[in-house]
């Protein structure tokens, strides 16, 4: 499960605006993307993963918030061929 969210704004992400989204919304702000207007989010103590997230992504100004996941691949080995 996800700890993190990834909020991308409309706006600029250090503006008076996303700011107050992130404080109606119950999450803390912990990182911020390079060259991009997102941020890196997670839920502020007592609030929880799924409130936090439903909150921001309706906040204005949240293009599109979305937990922060780490992709596993598994690699499928082809048979090996012998002569």
């Amino acid at each position: 499960m996800a700890k993190r969210i990834i909020v991308i704004y409309y706006v600029d992400p250090d503006s008076s605006e996303a700011r107050a989204a992130e404080q109606a919304s119950g999450v803390v702000r912990v990182g911020h993307m390079s060259d991009t207007r997102s941020i890196l989010v997670e839920p502020a103590p007592g609030v929880s993963f799924d409130d936090a997230l439903a909150s921001i992504r309706a906040q204005p100004g949240v293009s599109n918030a979305e937990p922060d996941t780490s992709l596993r691949i598994n690699p499928v080995r082809a048979p090996s061929i012998r002569p």
